[in-house]
C-alpha cells in the first residue's frame, strides 16, 4: 500500500484507540514481540504502572492489525477493517454525529437569542424615534 493510502487509515487507528480507551498508550511497532512488563519498562516515563492486561492486549491486537497495511492493498485492508472493527467505528461515527448535532443546535439557539435581542433593541429604537418626533411636534 502506498504512503498516502496508508496514512488514510491513521485516523481510523486514532478513533479505535480512543474507542478502546488506549489512546494514552504510546505506539510501538514491535509490540507483538514485547510482553506487558517489557512494554511498561520501555515506556516507564509514560506512567504505565497501572496498565491492565485488557488494555495491553487491545493495544497489541490493534497495533498488529494495523501493521498489516503493508501486506494488503487499500481495498483489502478497508474490507478487513470493516469486518474486524466495523461496529466500533460505527459507534464512534454515531457519537461524533450526535456531538456535531448538539453543537449545531446550540449555535442555532444562540443565533435565535441574538436575533431576539436585536429585535428588542430595534423596537426600543423605533419607540424612541416616534417619541422624539411626537415631542418635537408638540413643543
Amino acid at each position: 500500500m502506498n504512503i498516502s493510502a496508508k496514512n488514510r487509515f491513521t485516523n481510523h487507528y486514532k478513533i479505535l484507540s480512543k474507542h478502546y480507551k488506549i489512546d494514552h498508550l504510546p505506539y510501538d511497532p514491535k509490540i507483538r514481540e514485547l510482553s506487558k512488563e517489557a512494554y511498561i519498562n520501555r515506556y516507564f516515563s509514560y506512567g504505565l504502572s497501572k496498565l491492565t492486561d485488557d488494555d495491553f492486549e487491545a493495544a497489541k491486537s490493534l497495533s498488529i492489525f494495523f501493521d498489516q497495511r503493508d501486506k494488503m492493498n487499500c481495498k483489502e485492508f478497508n474490507k478487513a477493517l470493516l469486518d474486524e472493527y466495523g461496529d466500533a467505528l460505527n459507534i464512534e461515527k454515531d457519537v461524533r454525529e450526535i456531538e456535531t448535532f448538539n453543537v449545531l443546535s446550540s449555535i442555532d439557539r444562540n443565533i435565535k437569542t441574538i436575533r431576539g435581542i436585536m429585535v428588542f433593541f430595534l423596537v426600543l429604537w423605533i419607540i424612541g424615534v416616534v417619541t422624539a418626533i411626537i415631542y418635537a411636534l408638540v413643543a
